[in-house]
């Protein structure tokens, strides 16, 4: 819990700005991670919306109280060593939700 806050710290999804235009970027990438682009109609909530005792850790930060639905995903950036050892039941998933999987070097893996 956050104190000041009336909102439980890990009921949040914390989510990067990128630019409303184009998508909303859930995590910076790491050879440890992965960076999820969602569409930008994907409904999300400012510090503001959070109450006056909730941290402001960046000011690109936004957040969602609610799962985001695996149609909401424009893509999926991975580092390329990882992409390529995906499990091909993963890969059958992206590819019937129309998620495409890149590397960091562009390549697309699916």
């Amino acid at each position: 819990t956050v104190e000041g806050s009336d909102v439980p710290y890990d009921s949040v999804i914390f989510l990067h700005k990128y630019d409303p235009r184009v998508s909303f970027l859930y995590s910076i990438i790491s050879p440890e991670s992965i960076c999820v682009f969602l569409k930008p109609d994907v409904p999300v909530l400012t510090s503001e919306h959070m109450g006056g005792g909730w941290p402001v850790v960046s000011q690109s930060e936004v957040y969602s109280l609610q799962p985001i639905p695996p149609q909401m995903i424009r893509a999926v950036i991975m580092p390329d060593a990882e992409a390529l050892n995906i499990d091909d039941e993963i890969q059958r998933k992206l590819a019937s939700l129309s998620i495409p999987l890149f590397g960091t070097d562009g390549s697309r893996y699916c």
